[in-house]
């Protein structure tokens, strides 16, 4: 399982994802303080393996319908502070 970590982080996908995760294995996303990550015409997070999401804060918005897109995944979130917002 891969491993990345955000540490007061702001990402800005604008017309892609802000971080799209490949197909070939699991991954690991560990939040060090305030983060967030926005896509304008895309989802702020696509993954289609399981994704586990730790600790912090992490703030998605996408202006499209889907802010977190985990096709056939497992998504765990474990101590971590999620908001999400569209439009």
């Amino acid at each position: 399982m891969d491993q990345l970590t955000l540490n007061n982080a702001n990402i800005d996908g604008d017309e892609y994802a802000g971080i799209q995760f490949g197909k070939d294995r699991n991954y690991t996303l560990r939040m060090q303080g305030e983060n967030t990550i926005t896509s304008r015409q895309g989802s702020a997070i696509v993954t289609e393996k399981a994704l586990g999401i730790y600790n912090g804060q992490l703030t998605l918005h996408s202006d499209s319908t889907i802010a977190l897109y985990a096709k056939g995944s497992n998504l765990s979130l474990v101590g971590v502070e999620l908001t999400v917002t569209n439009g």
